[in-house]
């Protein structure tokens, strides 16, 4: 059968490329090797409230944590606890979520088909058949074969996560950020039924760094008795602002196209974001002016950050700590520029940090 588009992977991004293209009018067809039940997971689940808002995603029903703030914690045991009244994030189980998107995108007309593409040129091939398409949109994660079958290069740099789920103590409507590992951190994601989402991510092999942090935890008190219920491991891809994303017929869509925040790992909403442009014929210039600045500006902050000895480190979340207010007010998880505007802006911030922690401006430029 001929189609309008072909996208081939159902995760968020794919889903929401295939949905707003069968909304558009177009005869879709989302390819997606795994059954909903099946549906590989490396990720956790941590997504904002408002970036779900902005895509129009009704998923309420399935949440499993309302997520309020954030506690940061700094190599030399520092503190910033930013509690907003309202809550900023909601936890998802992401099987749950997918199949959510993916239904979505079936309800505006795409037709869902659970094989695994073998070849996308200049058919996309499944093990039934072929299925011929004037567009074929690539959605398949940090999974580059398909897109370098295509032509596309793919991102070159990648943090790899690991993830346990455990008993662990802490605030049921917090998450914890410990900047305690090279270059990013590791994290603490309340389930809301007594687990926890416990993870890491470096450039290295990140799993010693988790097991490292989990045994501090033990010596606090913190870890619950009770086997480890799950371990994932993943892939993050980090942005590259001159990655080609479309070539001919084919664009890429979401963790393939390197469509991640740079300073958490999480590519749910950019990359939900990008794909709402899909059926754009200057897609690659659309999602650009949409999200582009943004995920630059995470990028940067995301290696400023990895620069920072562990002394300026504790003197960012201490600062952080004595004007937190500004950033439960104002602050928001997908859209850097606004958090970052809101800090600028508070001269009495500006002035403690330069007066305070000189040396933590010298190591950022």
């Amino acid at each position: 059968m001929r189609y309008d588009a072909a996208v081939v992977g159902g995760g968020p991004a794919g889903s929401m490329a295939a949905k707003f293209m069968a909304k558009a009018g177009n005869a879709v067809v989302l390819v997606e090797e795994h059954k909903k039940d099946a549906q590989p997971v490396q990720c956790s689940g941590l997504i904002s409230v408002s970036g779900m808002g902005r895509l129009g995603v009704k998923a309420d029903d399935i949440v499993l944590n309302r997520i309020r703030g954030a506690k940061l914690v700094s190599p030399g045991g520092e503190t910033a606890e930013i509690r907003p009244k309202k809550y900023k994030a909601f936890v998802y189980d992401r099987r749950t979520l997918d199949a959510r998107m993916q239904d979505e995108a079936v309800d505006f007309g795409a037709v869902l088909i659970n094989e695994r593409a073998i070849d996308v040129t200049p058919k996309v091939t499944l093990p039934s058949g072929e299925l011929a398409a004037e567009k074929i949109v690539l959605a398949t994660g940090t999974n580059y074969r398909l897109p370098l079958q295509a032509g596309f290069r793919v991102p070159k740099n990648h943090l790899v996560g690991a993830q346990y789920e455990m008993k662990i103590e802490c605030d049921l409507d917090m998450v914890e950020l410990h900047f305690t590992v090279p270059r990013f951190f590791s994290w603490i994601i309340p389930k809301g039924d007594g687990t926890v989402r416990i993870g890491t991510a470096t450039y290295q092999n990140p799993t010693p760094h988790l097991e490292a942090f989990i045994s501090r935890l033990k010596r606090e008190g913190r870890v619950k008795a009770g086997s480890i219920a799950e371990k994932t491991w993943g892939a993050i891809p980090i942005f590259e602002h001159r990655l080609p994303t479309q070539k001919g017929r084919f664009i890429m869509v979401g963790d393939c196209a390197g469509q991640v925040k740079a300073t958490t790992g999480g590519g749910v909403i950019m990359g939900c974001q990008a794909a709402t442009h899909a059926n754009d014929p200057q897609y690659d210039k659309a999602w650009r002016a949409d999200i582009e600045k943004e995920l630059r500006l995470h990028l940067t902050v995301h290696r400023l950050m990895g620069r920072l000895p562990p002394k300026n480190m504790d003197r960012l979340i201490r600062i952080l700590s004595e004007h937190a207010t500004n950033l439960e007010e104002k602050g928001d998880m997908d859209l850097a520029s606004k958090t970052i505007s809101s800090l600028i802006k508070d001269p009495h911030l500006t002035f403690t940090a330069l007066s305070n922690a000189p040396g933590f401006f010298l190591d950022l430029f």
